[in-house]
């Protein structure tokens, strides 16, 4: 599937890969190296948004 997304010129992130998934990741000697992987959703969409360029910041809640 990554490959297939880098086909259409996007870049896959992967995050919250579980351990157990991870564990059997490594026992099948599936290459990850050319992926992008973050342990949370919230970092793998920080990192979407530095590669396009959008700045994220928190609203100020008006009193």
């Amino acid at each position: 599937m990554v490959r297939a997304v880098g086909l259409m010129g996007a870049k896959a992130i992967l995050t919250g890969i579980r351990p157990e998934i991870a564990r059997a990741i490594t026992s099948l000697n599936i290459d990850l190296s050319m992926v992008s992987t973050r342990a949370t959703l919230s970092e793998g969409l920080k990192e979407a948004f530095e590669l396009l360029g959008i700045e994220v910041s928190q609203a100020s809640h008006l009193v």
